[in-house]
């Protein structure tokens, strides 16, 4: 987040300050395109058709939907914000645009007690930030349409009690330049996923914690791609994915990890019904502790491709197709023990 970069947003917001209507919305009755400075509360819906929705132009604003909707016919944004903080949107729907809500550098948000149906690209995207709270919201993607959560560059994220049905991401964080931090995502619920989908996926991001959530595969087709998956990550990444539910994918969890890096620990995670419950590609010290992986078409648990210097201990894994639990000639020495199961590729694997 670069709040000194303010300055350089002045320009942009100057032009946005003519296309969304040139005043700033005071008093009732609020309309479309119109630049927030205040605390607004709505009064009746907004149907903004193909122009854009609200416009926050200050710092410390509040946003109140009062239980009305804000909709579009696919284009703009319904509540767009640049360079601000304190920002809080809430209690409504916003429907039909091609982005319900983005905001760039903007810090301590609030989005909460929000619908969100029918964007024809992504729900909620947020572009270097710091401090964003998102909680009790609703989200429905389209089958062809974008995602639901998107965040590149956020830090201090914290994503719960929020369901989604539909998109290609549930959550996808992204740090593009350097590792974001301290990522929390808890008990939400995914469903719907598309098959070329990803429930929770997290992109070089250090501090990450996923738990108690809940991931569907697709109702479009077979499945989605991954219920929760990890890649690129920093050499101390210390990412937990801990307590989840994940079914009806082709991987329920999916890590990619840099040889230098290290940290992910997966605990006590339910995974049936996937094609590969766990599936680790490349990881180093990595802690695989009390899951339960059964019914998966293919692989329980597995560690693939250098996976080496890990610990798995007291798992279970039962019915999967190929293998309770696995692993390559490149992936040992690792430490299996405790693990319960009843089929293995043999060497190093303590199943007893």
């Amino acid at each position: 987040m670069h709040m000194s970069n303010r300055l350089m947003l002045l320009p942009v917001l100057m032009v946005l300050s003519i296309f969304f209507g040139g005043g700033p919305a005071l008093a009732d009755p609020v309309n479309c395109g119109d630049i927030i400075v205040v605390d607004t509360k709505l009064e009746a819906n907004l149907l903004c058709g193909s122009e854009p929705g609200l416009a926050i132009d200050a710092d410390g604003v509040t946003v109140d939907l009062n239980g009305f909707t804000i909709s579009g016919s696919g284009l703009e944004s319904g509540v767009f914000s640049g360079g601000f903080s304190g920002i809080t949107i809430k209690n409504g729907s916003i429907s039909g645009f091609q982005f319900g809500i983005y905001l760039v550098e903007t810090a301590d948000v609030e989005i909460k007690k929000l619908t969100f149906a029918n964007q024809t690209q992504d729900s909620v995207v947020i572009v270097d930030g710091v401090n964003v709270n998102i909680a009790d919201i609703q989200v429905s993607v389209p089958e062809t349409a974008g995602s639901a959560i998107i965040l590149y560059d956020v830090d201090g994220v914290k994503i719960s009690n929020a369901t989604i049905h539909g998109g290609g991401y549930g959550v996808l964080t992204v740090g593009t330049s350097a590792a974001t931090k301290d990522f929390l995502v808890m008990n939400n619920t995914f469903a719907g996923i598309r098959n070329d989908g990803v429930g929770i996926r997290i992109v070089n991001s250090d501090s990450a914690k996923v738990f108690g959530n809940r991931i569907i595969g697709s109702d479009y087709a077979s499945g989605c791609y991954s219920g929760i998956d990890v890649f690129e990550l920093s050499p101390k990444a210390n990412v937990q994915i801990l307590n989840n539910t994940i079914t009806g994918c082709d991987f329920g969890i999916f890590t990619v990890s840099d040889p230098s890096s290290s940290g992910i620990n997966i605990h006590r995670n339910i995974l049936f019904d996937n094609d590969d419950g766990i599936f680790l590609v490349g990881s180093r010290n990595s802690q695989i502790n009390g899951n339960h992986a059964y019914l998966n078409a293919s692989v329980g648990i597995g560690l693939f491709e250098g996976s080496i210097g890990n610990s798995i201990l007291k798992n279970t894994a039962s019915g999967n197709g190929a293998w309770d639990m696995a692993h390559t000639p490149d992936s040992m020495p690792n430490r299996w023990s405790g693990n319960t199961c009843s089929t293995s590729d043999g060497s190093e694997v303590d199943c007893p």
